[in-house]
């Protein structure tokens, strides 16, 4: 069947008299939530509009914007759906050209959908479709919730996206790690999303936002270590180049090393320091003063029961130290 040409210029679904039905495919605009966005609407062929009436309405006919030979939205027209008010505007000096196309700004998610320009007075009339594709994609943000030798809980997080987002973990090769979890609805129409995954392995995790409507993927990583699972690696690596006894040696020879840094660092931290040789100093002669006391009673004890006389062990004179009132210990 041969191509006939339509009447009506800029239809995504041209019917024609011949029933022949060409499908055209429907432009879209994407831009980031806040962003501004430009709905496109061109003649065909470019014909002056400035005394024209045109129509933007949504996919369900409500509507957006409303131009009337120099008359519009916000000036002397009204009617149109409040969730635009304020934010909608053309560009006058384009429509000499045949540019009906308008710009909506600070886009909201509820913006999103099917919107069509219509200029009904034109010969022929002329409609034109667009979508506006309004997305946020924030970036997802990972955390280890707990952790141990062998493994560690990891945490993935997105909030506010949209369209609905999907969250998976995947490990240095990219091998994916199976996780439960679905997208729960948020504020503002938008979702909210967290998986978890448990992990054995020393090495990077990414997890990876994906929103498949958009075709739109980011991913954030994060490096974890599993201390003992990291030793066995070694220790089978090292045993493989029959260097296990090296291997084993280094180990301890690191541990050793944390100790020694760890009791370096206590001493030459100065209050610390002085301390300990104080209590030190003072503990030493006064010990040794105390066992001397102690054998000298024992010995005068002794002297009385084989018959000899008993001095008083606190009455004695001490020369050694230059008291004559006893022994004085400090």
């Amino acid at each position: 069947m041969n191509f006939v040409a339509c009447g009506i210029q800029n239809l995504n679904v041209c019917v024609c008299s011949q029933h022949f039905i060409r499908v055209m495919a429907l432009p879209r605009v994407e831009v980031n939530e806040d962003d501004d966005a430009v709905l496109p609407c061109l003649t065909s062929p470019e014909v002056d509009i400035e005394s024209a009436v045109i129509h933007w309405k949504t996919g369900d006919g409500q509507e957006v914007y409303f131009y009337d030979n120099g008359d519009y939205s916000g000036k002397g027209s009204t009617g149109h759906l409040i969730q635009f008010d304020g934010r909608v505007s053309h560009f006058q000096d384009k429509l000499k050209n045949g540019n009906a196309s308008i710009k909506i700004t600070k886009t909201r998610i509820e913006d999103n959908g099917i919107y069509t320009c219509i200029l009904p007075k034109l010969q022929p009339s002329q409609e034109y479709q667009v979508q506006l594709v309004v997305m946020a994609s924030p970036k997802p943000s990972i955390e280890v919730i707990s952790q141990t030798l062998d493994w560690a809980l990891l945490q993935c997080q997105v909030q506010g996206a949209f369209p609905k987002p999907s969250l998976k973990w995947q490990d240095g090769s990219g091998e994916i790690h199976h996780t439960h979890g679905e997208p729960q609805p948020g504020t503002g129409g938008k979702y909210d999303m967290t998986v978890q995954v448990t992990v054995r392995k020393t090495g990077h995790y990414h997890c990876v936002l994906r929103q498949e409507e958009l075709k739109h993927e980011i991913s954030v990583k994060t490096f974890v270590l599993i201390p003992e699972k990291e030793c066995q690696r070694q220790a089978e690596v090292s045993s493989n180049n029959s260097n296990a006894g090296w291997f084993v040696g280094g180990c301890l020879f690191g541990v050793g090393l944390v100790v020694v840094v760890l009791l370096l660092a206590l001493w030459f931290i100065h209050p610390f320091r002085f301390k300990v040789i104080n209590v030190l100093s003072e503990l030493n002669p006064r010990q040794d003063k105390l066992n001397n006391h102690q054998r000298d009673q024992n010995e005068r004890m002794i002297d009385h029961r084989a018959g000899g006389s008993y001095e008083n062990p606190d009455s004695y004179s001490a020369s050694e130290n230059g008291k004559t009132n006893g022994v004085q210990i400090t």
